[in-house]
């Protein structure tokens, strides 16, 4: 499967600006907000295709066509003036199938100042925990940096072998 050109995700632009103080997760609350749908997501589609081959039209339900929800968490200062100017440390985009049980983490951005705090891990768990409330029974995600690779395996995330082992951290992961 051949991937698109793209670099790692731009993590640091949108999410900087970090006050002092505010120095680890449990600084922060979590909110979940719907969000619109963004253009084709290669990793949904692939995820899809591996799990469920080939989409048919006879008898059993399509995976491609299935309701899903996809929601966002925010990670929020607890206090000060940040909450009131909409300041966010981190998010966790993730969208999940009901009636498949199906569940997908599809980006976890963390501001600079707040890496290796935790918060990225607080995120990752919300998400997960959220998605279990929902029935999801399993739950996949697709690293495209080390950084990423390194937190989902933290998470407790089963790594596959990678595809690329020119990229050994672009792989998937899987939690039952």
């Amino acid at each position: 499967m051949e991937w698109p050109a793209y670099g790692p995700p731009l993590q640091e632009d949108a999410l900087e600006g970090c006050r002092e103080g505010l120095a680890d997760s449990e600084a922060f609350s979590i909110e979940v907000t719907r969000v619109s749908e963004p253009g084709p997501v290669v990793e949904t589609r692939d995820l899809l295709h591996r799990l469920y081959g080939e989409p048919n039209g006879r008898g059993t339900q399509n995976p491609y066509v299935a309701r899903y929800t996809r929601l966002r968490a925010s990670a929020l200062p607890e206090s000060g003036d940040n909450r009131e100017y909409g300041y966010v440390a981190g998010t966790a985009d993730y969208r999940f199938w009901p009636s498949l049980k199906l569940g997908y983490i599809e980006n976890v951005r963390v501001s600079s100042a707040m890496r290796r705090k935790g918060l990225g891990l607080k995120l990752v768990d919300f998400a997960l925990d959220y998605m279990r409330s929902k029935g999801i029974q399993r739950i996949y995600s697709f690293a495209v940096n080390p950084e990423g690779s390194r937190l989902l395996e933290s998470s407790g995330f089963a790594p596959e072998p990678p595809e690329d082992s020119e990229l050994p951290w672009r792989r998937w992961f899987s939690r039952a």
